[in-house]
């Protein structure tokens, strides 16, 4: 919650910004399970069954309600988008497409193409959340690419692992990969994840454009790693909060899924069980990624409550 100013901007720091992120943040992570679950109990359920069209409907309606709190906190000109307004005006273009479109068509059209035919649905869905993944990833490569560093890598890994100081030595990592990675993300998102949709809209699916179109959300979770999972595990050994243990345990099982997705939707499964089993991957990994950031969001806002009593 270190606050990130100049003459024009101040991130956070303030209790309208912490009531925003205490409320906002447990309504996300409230929708974004109930979402998770139902998408669980879908998978196990034949997808031509009138139970597996409910779920799915709910479950869209609850990614709908997800989107509007989360980014309710996203676009506030205290936060991020009000950041990039000031610092990165070329991301704050995409970003106020991409909080207009989680917050206002989102919710509506989510629930509204889960009514119509599968290849409708599938692929809106696909590519509903395109343009925030576009955001994310174009803030992260805002910054200028220090190829130099690269040749640092093996000795700061070898750092993380054998010596103390694991914080600085993780935000050093953080700082090498995030530029390129979020570069790669940006691109291989911009150009696949729309193939994929539009594959799914003729009725058809293509496993290489499905994993080519995961790399986009494998390699933010790389970067997510070293820059939010690691640095809770290492503020839980020193101040012992619980909160940094929750945020850990769940940001690592986010970044462990989403890192292996790519692999998992290269296989195109005709055994059954191992199709379900391939869903179930997929509702778990977008799952613990939203219970991840909402969280976080939860905490932060909660956390600056704590701090000024």
């Amino acid at each position: 919650m270190n606050s990130i100013s100049n003459a024009t901007f101040k991130w956070g720091e303030n209790p309208y910004w912490a009531k925003a992120n205490t409320e906002h943040g447990k309504n996300s992570l409230i929708y974004g399970l109930s979402a998770t679950t139902l998408g669980c109990i879908k998978t196990v359920t034949n997808e031509n069954s009138s139970l597996n069209k409910i779920l799915n409907l709910f479950q869209s309606v609850f990614f709908g309600l997800r989107s509007n709190e989360q980014y309710n906190i996203y676009s506030r000109k205290d936060d991020d988008l009000g950041f990039d307004e000031t610092h990165r005006p070329h991301a704050a273009n995409i970003g106020e497409i991409a909080c207009f479109i989680e917050k206002k068509i989102n919710p509506i059209a989510l629930p509204l193409t889960s009514l119509f035919g599968s290849e409708i649905k599938d692929s809106y869905h696909s590519i509903a959340h395109l343009a925030n993944a576009l955001w994310w990833r174009n803030r992260l490569h805002s910054n200028k690419i220090k190829w130099r560093r690269f040749k640092h890598m093996p000795k700061l890994l070898y750092k993380l692992i054998r010596y103390s100081n694991k914080d600085v030595t993780s935000k050093q990592i953080s700082e090498i990969i995030t530029a390129p990675l979020g570069l790669l993300g940006f691109a291989f998102c911009g150009l696949f994840t729309p193939i994929k949709s539009w594959l799914k809209f003729k009725g058809s699916e293509n496993t290489i454009i499905n994993s080519l179109s995961s790399i986009g959300i494998a390699t933010q979770h790389l970067i997510y790693f070293f820059k939010f999972t690691l640095p809770n595990l290492w503020d839980f050994k020193e101040k012992e909060k619980n909160e940094n243990k929750i945020l850990f345990n769940i940001g690592a099982a986010a970044n462990t899924l989403n890192i292996g997705l790519p692999i998992i939707d290269l296989f195109p499964f005709e055994n059954s069980f191992l199709s379900k089993a391939q869903k179930l991957y997929r509702e778990l990994a977008s799952g613990s990624t939203m219970a991840f950031f909402a969280s976080r969001r939860y905490f932060m806002g909660s956390a600056w409550f704590a701090r000024d009593k």
